[in-house]
């Protein structure tokens, strides 16, 4: 049959700190239906922690100095013979019970040292106060792991924050650089125009001059013929250059184009850096409250 550990408050409590944190912990006086029947206990709360985690820790400390083995139930256990050499360096059977609460874990731990539970009216103080003080340290070590978990959370936040942040100033830098390098190409592009233009005016003359030579040689089929071609080569060459023109203009209205976006996708992103900067400075104060909550654990 299943031992089940029901327990009730008595209606006086502790407030201890421990030696290991600065963290004000409370202690209270419990009892703790065992196989045995109602047996005196003690009730401690580890903030954050999570039941699994803390299970897992406290049987190993039960059993780290014994051979025997611990009844588990769910989240309840218990061991007989064990040294919690903390406490006393004599064998000792141990009841306790396991809680997930939203704020934390409950423990509640009963201790049976020569053949008595260790409690606040019968038991010698100095053991009495060797009990709490184990269950206190018990509890800063638990505190510590889980402030610790809190703590890697925030800070892989943090990290991914400052990841954030360098994707964007490196896209930022790459927006300036496509800015900068259109506007140099447009500055290419504008003096190749003119050299065109140049090219352009003197194919304008080239043409005037050979038609004026055909105006004055109609009378000579054989080099009429001749001019006549190279009138045409003229005007497909001047054509040709109008068609450059036009296609370098249609470029430098295409970069233009492209710059203005890329300087809105600047602004837009400097917008996201002053968001993000505000995110990490915020972040940032997150990873300080919880390292200064570590601190005052240790």
């Amino acid at each position: 049959m299943k031992t089940k550990f029901i327990v009730s408050l008595i209606g006086l409590s502790f407030i201890w700190f421990s030696a290991v944190s600065q963290e004000k912990t409370e202690v209270e006086l419990c009892t703790l239906k065992t196989a045995k029947g109602d047996v005196s206990a003690f009730k401690v709360k580890i903030k954050q922690a999570q039941v699994d985690k803390v299970a897992k820790t406290w049987q190993n400390v039960l059993k780290k100095n014994t051979k025997s083995k611990i009844k588990a139930s769910a989240n309840e256990f218990s061991i007989e013979n064990t040294i919690l050499d903390k406490i006393s360096d004599q064998p000792m059977n141990v009841f306790s019970a396991l809680a997930q609460q939203p704020d934390g874990v409950e423990l509640i731990a009963a201790f049976e040292l020569e053949g008595d539970f260790i409690n606040e009216f019968s038991t010698r103080k100095p053991v009495v106060d060797a009990a709490k003080n184990f269950l206190l340290e018990f509890v800063s070590g638990q505190r510590t792991v889980a402030v610790q978990d809190e703590l890697n959370k925030e800070e892989k936040t943090l990290k991914n924050l400052e990841a954030d942040l360098d994707r964007l100033m490196k896209q930022n830098t790459s927006l300036q650089k496509r800015v900068s390098e259109n506007e140099q190409r447009i500055s290419n592009i504008e003096e190749e125009i003119k050299q065109e233009t140049a090219l352009r005016e003197r194919k304008n003359e080239e043409i005037i001059a050979k038609r004026n030579q055909i105006s004055a040689n109609k009378n000579d089929p054989e080099l009429l013929k001749t001019q006549k071609s190279e009138l045409k080569k003229i005007e497909n060459e001047k054509k040709n250059t109008l068609k450059r023109i036009e296609t370098m203009h249609n470029k430098i209205i295409s970069l233009k184009a492209d710059i203005q976006k890329a300087n809105r996708d600047i602004a837009m992103n400097n917008e996201q850096q002053e968001i993000k900067n505000n995110e990490i400075r915020a972040q940032m104060t997150k990873v300080s409250e919880v390292e200064n909550k570590l601190r005052n654990i240790k």
